[in-house]
């Protein structure tokens, strides 16, 4: 876990919390196992302020994806139903979906993974 922190945890003062996010979705997609492993380890080796605040950030970007989702699918059915929408921002190729389901499920247990450590 150590030789991994500055990878997929980065400290240093000029790393925003937008990055942290970033490096752990991607690490999450590419690598779930070893993510896993990783994240539920994170607590041995960071302040429990730290932990938690990735924790919360993840649980955001989660209900994000979620309600992103929910507000396509609506527009989709007025779409189809003939109602107009002002709004045309449909989800990039790179978006976070809801739809990408082991993505989630990645997402899910790695914030309960670093909420247990926390915890404990």
């Amino acid at each position: 876990t150590n030789l991994m922190m500055n990878s997929y945890f980065p400290t240093s003062t000029n790393t925003t919390g937008a990055e942290q996010v970033r490096r752990t979705l991607t690490f999450l997609s590419t690598n779930p196992v070893p993510a896993s492993v990783f994240y539920a380890n994170l607590s041995k080796h960071l302040a429990v302020n730290s932990v938690a605040k990735l924790a919360a950030m993840l649980l955001k970007c989660l209900v994000a994806a979620v309600e992103q989702d929910s507000t396509t699918t609506k527009k989709k059915r007025r779409r189809k139903y003939g109602q107009q929408e002002d709004d045309d921002d449909e989800e990039t190729a790179n978006a976070l979906s809801a739809h990408n389901t082991s993505l989630m499920a990645s997402l899910a247990e790695t914030i309960c993974c670093l909420w247990e450590s926390v915890r404990d």
